[in-house]
């Protein structure tokens, strides 16, 4: 379940353009209005790019990305530079000896294998990186096994890491390589431990401090909104054009 408030987007939008086309005498321009496919994915704006969307729509001078926040009513955050994080989502599947459970000495017990791969993982973000460095490395599903009495030949985590920069998503990714590949040496794993592609890191320009200011002497509020941990795939879009 992805309860991301995909609805909300699409109303805020729709509400926005419609707006702007009851105020043409407001502003000046071209406005176009793009409703993103499977966010949720990571794909859905690089999906967009890869269909000619910079042959359909002329290079912006502005653009935004909107994403429901926990603010009060009425209230609109921005920030200028890191909003959102990246993000990677990793499938590991880890490699073992199946066999009975009453003779785990002639297995390797993939599941004692994922067990400590987890718990070192943990030492990432509170023993590799500096005091400070926001980063978040979530085991978020283990699967293993059939039975009580057997041991599994394999066992499969899913992992969801985030960062605010490039630099730091690239340590902590090496650093998660670097565990699994030793614990499963360690653990003496016949076979090779495999993943996804990295949401990109969404930055605001400089000028959205201005914008929210502005925007707070005509509807509701605004004011400097927090960094998020949340990831959105805006960045292929919003980089289309040269």
């Amino acid at each position: 379940m992805h309860g991301c408030g995909h609805d909300v987007h699409v109303a805020a939008l729709i509400s926005a353009a419609q707006w702007m086309s009851d105020h043409r005498d407001q502003w000046a321009g071209t406005f176009i209005a793009l409703f993103q496919p499977a966010e949720e994915q990571g794909a859905g704006a690089q999906s967009m790019v890869d269909a000619g969307l910079t042959e359909l729509a002329p290079r912006p001078d502005i653009a935004f990305a909107q994403h429901v926040l926990a603010l009060p009513a009425g209230q609109l955050g921005v920030r200028p530079g890191p909003f959102y994080s990246t993000a990677a989502n990793l499938r590991i599947t880890v490699h073992g000896e199946g066999g009975h459970g009453s003779a785990p000495h002639l297995t390797v017990d993939p599941v004692v294998l994922a067990a400590a791969i987890v718990g070192r993982l943990q030492t990432i973000v509170s023993r590799e990186l500096p005091p400070g460095e926001f980063a978040v490395v979530t085991v978020g599903q283990i699967i293993a096994g059939t039975q009580s009495n057997i041991i599994a030949d394999r066992a499969v985590m899913e992992l969801n890491l985030r960062t605010y920069s490039e630099e730091t998503e690239a340590q902590v990714l090496a650093a998660i390589d670097r565990i699994v590949r030793g614990e499963c040496a360690a653990a003496g794993s016949p076979k090779e431990p495999g993943s996804r592609e990295p949401l990109p890191l969404l930055r605001t320009g400089a000028r959205a401090d201005s914008a929210g200011r502005r925007r707070g002497d005509y509807r509701g509020r605004a004011g400097l909104a927090g960094l998020s941990g949340q990831a959105r795939r805006f960045s292929p879009s919003g980089a289309a054009h040269p």
